[in-house]
């Protein structure tokens, strides 16, 4: 009995020993298995250098622009607009509507014509403020067509001509010789007796003023405003964001600094570039209203891509970093071109000996089972051996298998070239290197690539924390 029961534990004690001794194998293959993601060293968290807030300002200070440069229209230039015309116009959104509908779908010749009459219109209005406030009655003509006089100024027709040479009108003049003609002061050519100047009236600052309501109205000002405004915006997230992860991550400065104005640069030219493209596309669409849209979706969409392109810019140098481990990896893969066949025959060693002990056990359950006295009545230690084979059997399938995609590594390098995987797996498996030797200084270089990627990551993501080396 007591030689049966040594046998007994003497069998359970080999059968844990030899499945303790495969789980420790398997986990050891495992580790030459293992295999870097380099997707997941170069994938950080954060916002991609863009937050729905500043994407909001991008926006609405845009559509502020254009409210603003609506809004400030001359009023000069909006009552010669309403004086002109049967429609009311009573604001800036009126007259950007009014250049729409009938300005924006004429000719050249017809646009000049255009505004050649609102010009007109413009410096009637100019006219009468100046004349009302030196203190002269005025009676403005009913209509805007009323012919050969604009104003009664103390009981005298007067007509306000905006000309820049007074040539032009000298007939007119003669023609009524009870009509006083009133010319801006650069008007260009000698008074006669019914043509006199005006102090405070000017040809060239009505002609800008006209140029730039037009501009207004098309949202041309808009946008050269926000092309001044939009770049302070942009400094000011840029600046609050890496301070911010200065001081709550503890950011390294120089890196700070650096994507400060790596993002000032994209997002500024984004955002701009943006809003030109985008207004120039609604204008094309629809003037005025069309403007204002695109602008605002083409600030917005050229926000969001100089972002993408500042992100991009910033991890350069982890991409460089992670292309250069790969090469030293390649490189130290390559350099166990000539042992491939080492390397296999150390792989399949283990396998080898696995099934050689594997089969022994199993020559010792079949002798036992095919026993008389294992057939009358089963014995403890037959029944664990059985066990074991079971168990050894699954361990050296699966071992198999992770042991296949270890030799594809191996074979894809032979014939493919593929150096960079086998150089990782070297590199992680110090048991195969300590059996077939290893170039320390091409390791050394190894890591010194992953540190320099895991520096890298860390000036992008101040989260991260370096890995167990």
């Amino acid at each position: 009995m007591e030689i049966i029961s040594c046998l007994i534990f003497g069998g359970i004690g080999v059968a844990a020993w030899r499945v303790a001794w495969l789980n420790q194998y398997r986990k050891l293959m495992g580790k030459v298995n293992q295999k870097i993601d380099f997707r997941e060293i170069g994938e950080l968290t954060g916002d991609y250098g863009i937050n729905p807030a500043e994407i909001a300002a991008y926006g609405g200070i845009t559509f502020a622009e254009f409210l603003w440069s609506w809004a400030t229209i001359d009023p000069h230039l909006i009552d010669a607009a309403s004086f002109s015309s049967t429609q009311p116009i009573h604001n800036g959104f009126d007259f950007v509507r009014y250049i729409h509908e009938h300005y924006d779908s004429l000719n050249e010749a017809g646009k000049q014509g255009f505004l050649n009459r609102l010009s007109g219109y413009y410096a009637e209005q100019q006219a009468r403020d100046i004349l009302i406030h030196a203190g002269h009655s005025v009676h403005v003509a009913d209509t805007s067509n009323q012919p050969v006089w604009d104003f009664i100024v103390d009981h005298h027709l007067v007509n306000i001509k905006d000309v820049a040479n007074m040539s032009s009108i000298k007939a007119d003049a003669l023609t009524h010789p009870g009509v006083i003609y009133i010319v801006p002061t650069d008007a260009h050519g000698q008074v006669i007796d019914n043509i006199d100047r005006l102090n405070g009236l000017n040809h060239q600052q009505i002609h800008d003023a006209i140029q730039h309501g037009l501009s207004q109205a098309h949202g041309t000002s808009a946008l050269e405003l926000s092309n001044l405004h939009m770049p302070i915006f942009t400094i000011l997230f840029a600046i609050a964001r890496n301070t911010k992860q200065v001081i709550r991550d503890d950011k390294d400065i120089d890196a700070a600094v650096t994507h400060t104005m790596k993002e000032i640069i994209t997002k500024g030219t984004g955002v701009v570039i943006g809003g030109q493209i985008g207004g120039t596309i609604g204008t094309i669409l629809c003037p005025g209203f069309g403007t204002l849209v695109g602008s605002v979706i083409g600030a917005i969409a050229g926000g969001i891509g100089g972002a993408f392109c500042g992100e991009k810019w910033k991890r350069h140098p982890l991409n460089s970093a992670i292309a250069h481990m790969e090469m030293s990896l390649a490189e130290y893969g390559k350099s166990y071109s000539s042992k491939i066949r080492d390397i296999m025959a150390y792989i399949d060693k283990p396998i080898r000996d696995m099934n050689t002990s594997y089969q022994k056990l199993q020559s010792v359950y079949e002798q036992r089972a095919s026993s008389l006295r294992y057939k009358l009545w089963p014995d403890m230690y037959t029944v664990m051996v059985e066990r074991s084979l079971v168990n050894a059997k699954q361990q050296i399938d699966d071992l198999k298998r992770m042991m296949d995609n270890v030799k594809n590594i191996v074979i894809n390098a032979a014939q493919k070239g593929d150096w960079k995987q086998l150089g990782l797996l070297m590199a992680t498996e110090p048991n195969i290197r300590s059996g077939i030797g290893s170039n320390d200084a091409l390791l050394h270089n190894i890591n010194q690539a992953r540190r320099r990627v895991w520096e890298e990551r860390k000036k992008l993501d101040p989260s991260f924390k370096y890995p167990d080396s």
